[in-house]
């Protein structure tokens, strides 16, 4: 009990000095009888919605991050809220089914300022024209570059595209990708796995590289005949743009074939799980991991203070999503303490503080966000982490958070 208190004082003092209860001043200007209200702000309270996957099949991840934000709504009312009111979630669980998703938002959406979490692919595609026509805010739980052209979706972390092009330039500094290498590139069709493919090819191009591409389905669990047709081609490193299960059928067919080359993967492509299989060897060995949420064991004062909450709480084992979906409460709380100094907590009030009021940052759990343009990634900077059992979360970092000069050159190109 008394490191739970520890943990709960640690954080609450922290939030407060953010600015979550607001000074006297900012509570004055902004929860006085002044302040603008429509949906999911009353007297007393604010309304956050969630629509995670705690039942379908990212029912891990849904539920790391969703606990992440649990623990920071906690540490958030127990310093006294934001603006003078408690903050609330309105929470459902759409399986990954967008036909569920879609009832489920027309049920919350009156009764919420915005969302905190919107999770998979299907279910992000299924609610894009209606977050525009209600005008909600939202987190998302994707890194696609195709969610940039929606100016009320936040992608708090690098695009996938981004993410590629730091993990091929980390390697290449490590001395484990030439010039004039052959690259492969399994990925997964869809916007996920086209996002990871421009990224390799842009890097490619800028560094004299060729590249073997394959692309698989979210079907194809065995890749063992994928990894030795890039053996036949000679590559020198691998990108994985793929699931969890199929990177570790990657990494289990390049051991078992002899094959010495690392490993690069998106920031999907992991989930702690994976070290209890028979793969976890093969991982620890080849694989690396780039993506801009810190990894759950990182030695950062909040991720530590979050990895000390989360396990006075909870049995199960974590992952970065915790990280994450407290990162994503703090980027709420910032934003929500910015219209409230500005005396107007709508939705318009909302989205004004989120894309005029510069960068927004959490504590290096991820990296500072500028969602001033949102057509333009927030930030082009990752984490890289190995996989590593011993680690809880099942990550080890390995390098701070950086950007490739490409990544800058690459925006350049696709926004012109």
């Amino acid at each position: 009990m008394r490191l739970i208190r520890l943990c709960a004082l640690l954080l609450v003092g922290a939030l407060t000095a953010s600015g979550c209860t607001g000074a006297s001043g900012t509570t004055e200007a902004g929860g006085g009888p002044a302040l603008k209200t429509d949906h999911g702000v009353t007297d007393s309270t604010i309304t956050l919605g969630i629509l995670t996957d705690n039942s379908g099949p990212l029912a891990d991840l849904g539920s790391a991050v969703t606990r992440g934000q649990q623990i920071w709504l906690d540490a958030v009312n127990a310093a006294g809220g934001i603006c003078a009111r408690q903050l609330r979630f309105e929470t459902r669980d759409s399986g990954g089914r967008s036909e569920v998703a879609e009832t489920q938002f027309a049920e919350m959406e009156p009764n919420v300022v915005g969302l905190i979490q919107v999770l998979g692919d299907p279910v992000l595609a299924a609610l894009y024209q209606d977050l525009i026509d209600r005008k909600v805010m939202a987190a998302s739980g994707s890194f696609s570059s195709e969610l940039l052209r929606n100016p009320y979706l936040l992608v708090a972390g690098a695009t996938y595209d981004l993410e590629m092009i730091n993990g091929l330039a980390y390697l290449m500094g490590r001395g484990e990708l030439r010039r004039a290498d052959t690259l492969g590139h399994i990925y997964l069709g869809g916007t996920y796995g086209d996002d990871g493919l421009a990224g390799s090819t842009y890097f490619a191009k800028r560094h004299g590289l060729k590249v073997k591409s394959v692309a698989v389905t979210a079907a194809d669990a065995d890749l063992t005949a994928t990894v030795a047709g890039l053996e036949r081609a000679g590559v020198r490193a691998i990108a994985l743009t793929t699931s969890p299960i199929q990177t570790a059928s990657v990494a289990s067919a390049v051991q078992a074939l002899g094959l010495d080359v690392p490993l690069i993967g998106n920031s999907p492509s992991f989930t702690p799980s994976l070290m209890w299989t028979p793969a976890a060897g093969a991982l620890a060995a080849r694989l690396h991991v780039v993506g801009s949420t810190i990894p759950f064991s990182a030695s950062a004062p909040k991720a530590k203070e979050i990895a000390m909450m989360y396990g006075s709480r909870y049995n199960d084992p974590p992952s970065n999503g915790v990280q994450f979906g407290f990162a994503l409460g703090e980027i709420w709380n910032r934003i929500l303490v910015r219209a409230c100094a500005a005396g107007d907590l709508t939705r318009e009030g909302v989205r004004a503080a989120v894309r005029g009021n510069g960068p927004v940052t959490a504590d290096r759990l991820v990296p500072g966000l500028d969602f001033a343009d949102p057509q333009s990634p927030a930030t082009r900077q990752v984490y890289v982490a190995v996989p590593d059992r011993g680690q809880l979360g099942g990550l080890r970092q390995v390098r701070p958070l950086f950007a490739a000069p490409d990544t800058k050159t690459y925006l350049t190109a696709r926004q012109n």
